[in-house]
């Protein structure tokens, strides 16, 4: 286990805001509409061990174990409750109920979850003894989450959960002080104090991890019986940990070490793999897991994987975990998945393995010596034997036809008779033959893809000087291996004259004909076994030379046998039920058309002289064997259902010398084909689907994939995004993941791209949509921005309406801010005042589809207003607007102001008071305003101090921020411009509609009851600003557009 089945919390502000989908167990995606296809480890790469928990019952001291309990495995409860006297299996059988998890266990030799324990009886508890149940996941690997206790009602004995984890230090072949330094220890986030390593003992570590909350919040005890120092000069040591809890397995504790490894320094690493220090666990931790074990192609849309070419599903291993290992001459595998063709790398040709497949022949000349020998019409490789190599590409119509134009010679032999069998090891691309030199015979061995001529002895002694039969086996591995005779095992009586050897790798046993018997023994050559004796088989007698045997593990386990006697022949025998002859169909269907022994081809369908060696290309459904007499490659098509005798013929004649009519040039002898297994072959092919590189045998044929690719690279990644939705690991800690289509989409693997959840978009789901979309490019209805929170964080404006950007999201992953850059919303249009008189009515609501109102002083408020003789109302409302003093000491130049974000145009020493109206009433974000000169002021900018003039700010109502000075290019002394208040704006709240109507949100007009008002209002400019904006110049000369000015 990483991490114990535990609850986290969350209560930040998006806690019940933001929703997602919790895909049942089986689906995937942001919607849950993927089916999920299973992670198994690639067998192309080393496994680790797989998880294992320990049960402990402990009934010492106890006349009876008592109680039961129920556990709690990957957030589900098990149904099943346990008892005592419970069976180890049946504890496997309970956990086999999660559901989603372990389905289809029937169809698995090897169950999926093992328990087993040292009891007599294999119960979980046994009165007076501890009990130890190991509790083994044979098929869900990689890390799991714990098994835990739901309910541990143990009431006689006590039951518990165990984990042993061993720190090492290895100081072996250190140099003096190399293992020296410090270290600590940390569990699920908590750190230990600093340790030395010899300085501190092995129960320091075990009283450091005893006092971390998380150890003591999560109720587990550590102990040990460890005494000595940590690490030892020169010596390995090891101090073993024993955690117990009511939850199993423990997480891993790390080790962060500055301890110095002379050759390898590593300084505070959590890394397990330090060259000093490490942290390891009994509990198993297999981390190879892939998709469809990294091999094959996940379809989304059904959950199964798609395996290609050379491999299949394997119930204990996983969906594509299974080397596709159809004959006893199987080549081996040495390329990549996605075999395609490079304009259409979607054209698939992972399953059509015989479009590349290369056959090789050992041939023999028909003479010994030529007249013009060493000439270009008769090169001196044609007077020895050799071996050449052809493409293979079997018409399924026209039968195969081996094309000789393709023809290139592989390696020349030693001799005019050396032609022997031939082996392909396409996984380390090399070829194995049998040189039968007269004199000195040998096994050879080459490189597929090397120069001409480059070979070497693998096995050089052949010779026997007995005339009886053996049987030798030979390490591969080793360049110059001395051969193992296997007769001592084996019993000579069993080695008469023995032929043909086969492996059968599904069985692990070797199998051999020896004169007219089929014969079977362990790979050791023990539990030897006549599979059949054969006498006659239909019409065909048989003779005591059988020679070559080949085994179809695909199609019914089925045996190939040559018969080289007087009347050849060959024979297919079910290893099955090698007793049912002929065509006995109720004995076909009642096997499922499992074929019993009969003769394949003999010389009726065939012409045969002396057939030597057999192959099977499976794929295509063909024996071939040569036969040097009829200087032929035969062959006899065959199908699953049933067995089919139709269309013998000839793959391979080689065609006569012209030099000398008559006289064929070579025959052949041994055959192998790689069966499209080996690298792509033309240039119209590629693997990894042409997105990727394949990374050969060294990088155990894995495909290094371009980005935007994984897998076997056929399947699209869509870009990454912070997470909207996803399961918190810590407390108040979320959004800190990065997923595909940051989780709010659904991946479409073909195209890599991203279909979003209705609200969000981008590429990679990352930001909520604006709403208003009027076209591609435009949102909020074409009346503001769609910007970010980030963005409008920079818009913020203080009290006085005035600019105030602030900064939201500065830290990546702040948990109050992770939204800066996702959250985005409509921001309006804000065009302010023309001419001080008109203003374009700003757009609101979420989508802008609404008007703001007019805003302003309820009058009724306020306490300004008196009754006069008459019992009318006058007004005195001059008072309640802003005034603003400026004063400017300079004789030339010019200087600008800047309100609430807008800077005026060049205000110049010489301007009037006129001017400086239409100066600052042409700025959006003014209106109108009353500008006064002192008596004497004539101009702006003057050399007397006392000078000044006056702004009265009549449609900005309230407190307004001071003019700012944004510029200064006055001249003279001391040019200056300095801006107060002479009187502060009201503080009476502005209200909408002035307090007294509604606003009609769709033209941005206020409604008194049920009379619109209108949008003029009193030329009395006392009035104008305090019921509300300008709607109309005083003059009424101008009229604003309905809807669109006010």
């Amino acid at each position: 286990g990483y991490l114990f089945n535990r609850t986290t919390t969350y209560d930040r502000w998006d806690a019940d805001v933001i929703y997602g989908c919790k895909c049942d167990p089986g689906y995937s995606g942001a919607d849950c509409s993927q089916r999920s296809c299973e992670y198994a480890p690639d067998p192309r790469l080393d496994t680790k061990p797989r998880e294992k928990v320990t049960l402990v019952c402990d009934c010492l001291g106890v006349s009876e174990c008592k109680g039961r309990f129920k556990l709690r495995f990957l957030g589900t409860v098990l149904k099943t409750w346990l008892y005592p006297t419970s069976q180890a299996f049946e504890v496997a059988d309970a956990i086999m109920t999660t559901p989603g998890i372990f389905t289809d266990t029937s169809a698995r030799s090897v169950k999926p979850v093992i328990a087993m324990n040292d009891s007599i009886n294999s119960t979980v508890c046994r009165v007076g003894a501890i009990t130890r149940t190991t509790i083994d996941f044979k098929r869900n690997q990689g890390d799991l989450p714990s098994l835990s206790f739901y309910a541990n009602l143990i009431t006689k004995g006590s039951m518990y959960f165990e984990t042993t984890q061993t720190l090492e230090c290895n100081c072996v072949d250190q140099p003096s002080k190399a293992c020296n330094g410090t270290f600590r220890v940390s569990f699920d986030g908590e750190m230990s104090s600093k340790l030395r390593t010899w300085g501190n003992h092995g129960y320091d570590v075990s009283d450091a991890l005893s006092n971390m909350k998380t150890i003591q919040a999560a109720n587990i005890t550590v102990t040990t019986s460890s005494t000595g120092p940590i690490c030892r000069q020169g010596l390995f040591t090891n101090h073993t940990y024993t955690f117990t809890a009511q939850m199993g397995n423990v997480p891993l504790v790390q080790v962060w070490s500055s301890v110095v490894d002379y050759y390898r320094p590593t300084y505070y690493s959590a890394t397990n793999t330090s060259g000093v220090l490490r942290m390891t666990s009994n509990d198993g931790r297999d981390d190879n897991l892939k998709l469809c074990n990294g091999i094959g192609t996940c379809d989304y849309s059904s959950g199964l994987c798609r395996c290609p070419f050379g491999w299949e599903f394997n119930a204990d291993i996983g969906p594509c975990g299974q080397l596709q290992v159809n004959t006893s001459r199987y080549a081996g595998l040495a390329r990549c998945p996605g075999v395609a063709i490079r304009s259409s790398p979607q054209n698939d040709l992972s399953n059509a393995r015989n479009y590349q497949s290369m056959i090789y022949l050992s041939l023999n000349p028909t003479y010994t010596k030529k007249e013009n020998a060493g000439t270009s019409e008769y090169p001196n490789n044609h007077t020895v034997s050799g071996i050449f190599s052809y493409f293979w590409r079997p018409d399924t119509i026209k039968g195969p036809d081996i094309d000789e134009s393709s023809q290139k010679l592989f390696l020349n032999l030693t001799s005019n008779s050396s032609a022997g069998p031939i082996v392909i090891d396409a996984t380390l691309d090399r070829i194995f033959y049998l040189d039968q030199h007269p004199v000195f015979p040998f096994i050879g061995i080459a490189p597929l893809r090397g120069s001409l001529g480059e070979y070497s002895v693998w096995v050089g002694t052949l010779h026997d000087d007995t005339p009886d039969g053996a049987i030798y086996y030979a390490s591969m591995d080793e360049a110059n291996p001395t051969p193992t005779e296997l007769t001592s095992v084996i019993g000579q009586s069993y080695l008469v004259d023995p032929h043909g050897i086969a492996i059968h790798y599904k069985q692990q046993r070797i199998f051999y004909v020896d004169r007219n018997t089929l014969r079977s023994c362990d790979l050791d050559g023990a539990n030897v076994q006549d599979i059949y004796v054969y006498t006659t088989v239909g019409n065909h007698t048989v003779s005591t030379n059988l020679t070559d045997l080949v085994i179809d593990f695909r199609h019914n386990n089925t045996a190939f046998i040559i018969d080289s006697g007087e009347s050849p022949a060959i024979i297919a025998t079910n290893l099955d039920f090698p007793e049912f002859y002929n065509n006995d169909t109720e004995v076909y269907d009642a096997w499922e058309g499992m074929y019993p022994t009969r003769a394949v081809a003999t010389t009726v369908q065939i012409t045969m002289g002396n057939p030597q060696y057999i192959y099977l290309d499976d794929e295509n459904n063909l024996v071939m064997w040569s036969d040097p007499e009829e200087n032929q490659i035969a062959y006899q098509r065959y199908i699953k259902e049933p067995f089919d005798l139709f269309s013998p013929g000839v793959a391979f004649e080689p065609n006569e010398d012209p030099k000398r009519a008559g006289i064929k040039e070579y025959f052949p002898v041994g055959l192998a084909i790689d069966i499209g297994l080996g690298p792509p072959l033309w240039n119209d092919q590629v693997d990894c689907y042409g997105n990727g590189i394949c990374l050969g045998l060294a990088g155990n044929f894995e495909c290094e994939c371009l980005s935007g690719y994984f897998g076997d690279c056929l399947a699209r990644t869509c870009p990454l995004g912070r997470a909207w939705f996803h399961e918190p690991a810590v407390d108040n800690v979320a959004h800190d993941v990065f997923l595909e289509c940051s989780n709010m989409g659904v991946c479409d693997r073909q195209s890599g791209q991203c279909t979003c959840r209705a609200g969000y978009e981008g590429n990679a789901c990352e930001r909520l949509s604006c709403p208003g979309r009027i076209s591609t490019s435009s949102d909020c209805n074409g009346r503001g921005r769609c910007i970010s929170m980030r963005n409008l964080a920079l818009k913020h404006v203080n009290d006085y309406l005035s600019p105030d950007p602030v900064v939201y999201g500065s830290k990546a992953a702040d948990p109050i801010t992770w939204d800066a850059d996702m959250v985005y919303g409509c921001y309006p249009d804000q065009y302010g005042y023309i001419d001080g008189d008109y203003r374009i009515i700003t757009p609101s609501g979420a989508d802008l589809t609404k008007y703001e109102c007019p805003v302003g002083f309820n009058t009724r408020l306020l306490d300004r207003v008196y009754r006069n003789a008459t019992g009318g109302l006058e007004s005195n409302y001059t008072n309640l607007r802003e005034v603003q003093t400026i004063r400017c000491d300079a004789s030339s130049g010019y200087f600008t102001f800047n309100f609430r974000g807008a800077v005026t145009r060049s205000i110049h020493a010489n301007t009037t008071a006129l001017e400086l109206v239409s100066i600052l009433q042409a700025l959006p974000t003014m209106g109108k305003v009353y500008v006064g000169y002192d008596e004497y002021m004539t101009q702006l900018c003057t050399t007397q101090a006392d000078y000044y003039a006056n702004v009265t700010f009549v449609t900005q109502l309230g407190m307004v921020p001071l003019l700012e000075v944004q510029e200064n290019h006055l001249l003279g002394r001391p040019a200056e411009v300095t801006v107060e208040r002479a009187q502060t704006g009201s503080d009476q709240p502005l209200l909408e509609c002035a307090g007294k109507g509604d606003c009609d949100f769709t033209s941005g007009l206020a409604v008194a009851g049920v009379t619109r008002v209108r949008r003029t209002v009193s030329v009395d400019p006392a009035i104008v600003g305090i019921v509300g904006t300008t709607l109309s110049n005083t003059s009424g000369g101008k009229k604003s557009q309905e809807g669109m000015y006010v």
